[in-house]
């Protein structure tokens, strides 16, 4: 009986501390919300510096190649141009110096020099300064290593012509009007552009001691220009 008893208790005994437990929770546990990444502050990208210019300065020598009797001579000149913010900045309008003073010699015949044969020998200066108004195009891109230009504007003379003969010198001065045909090549170089141009400017005159001519020439030219 007692053994009886005592197998009771130890059937019952488990099933007694299994009852006491918590069943287990099945309800759906919440999900917790995931931390969001924090968004990383974004560079704006710097854009490329342009190379169309806005102005452009020019500094040039060259050789001065009279279409009239006046020998070949020197030439400087200094130009500054506005490109246009139109087509790529292709369009110019500026405005340029230049100085030039051809000479010529020769013989003339004057009654008032000695027989036999009455010729005279004499030496002429014409001193020209000339500023001209330029519109100009470029054909390719300010990013191109290279481009031709071309340029087309009104010149105007400020001339002053010396003749000495007979031991003496007369002087006229006078401002003529013309145009001037500019037609080149630049190579990109540091902040700027080395170039070459011809140039063909003309323009008539009327002096006394020219007579009817003019001042047509063609110059050959090379320089610098700066973009800024």
């Amino acid at each position: 009986m007692r053994r009886s008893l005592l197998a009771i208790i130890i059937l019952l005994s488990p099933a007694t501390s299994l009852g006491d437990e918590d069943p287990p929770d099945l309800r759906p546990q919440p999900v917790q919300p995931q931390p969001q990444p924090q968004p990383q502050p974004t560079v704006a990208a710097q854009p490329a510096a342009s190379l169309e210019p806005t102005v452009v300065l020019g500094l040039g020598v060259g050789a001065y190649i009279p279409t009239s009797k006046l020998k070949t001579n020197f030439l400087v000149g200094i130009d500054a141009a506005y490109q246009l913010p139109w087509i790529g900045r292709k369009i110019g309008v500026g405005m340029g110096l230049a100085y030039s003073q051809p000479t010529t010699s020769g013989q003339l015949t004057d009654t008032r020099a000695h027989p036999p044969d009455g010729l005279v020998d004499y030496e002429s200066t014409m001193r020209e300064l000339v500023l001209d108004v330029l519109f100009t195009y470029r054909f390719l891109s300010w990013s191109s290593i290279w481009s031709p230009h071309a340029g087309i504007g009104p010149s105007f003379y400020f001339l002053s012509h010396n003749v000495s003969a007979l031991g003496v010198d007369q002087s006229e001065t006078s401002t003529q009007v013309g145009f001037l045909f500019v037609a080149g090549v630049d190579f990109r170089v540091w902040r700027g552009a080395l170039i070459g141009e011809i140039r063909v400017p003309f323009a008539t005159v009327g002096q006394r001691t020219t007579g009817e001519s003019n001042v047509g020439a063609v110059s050959i030219v090379f320089g610098y220009r700066f973009r800024i």
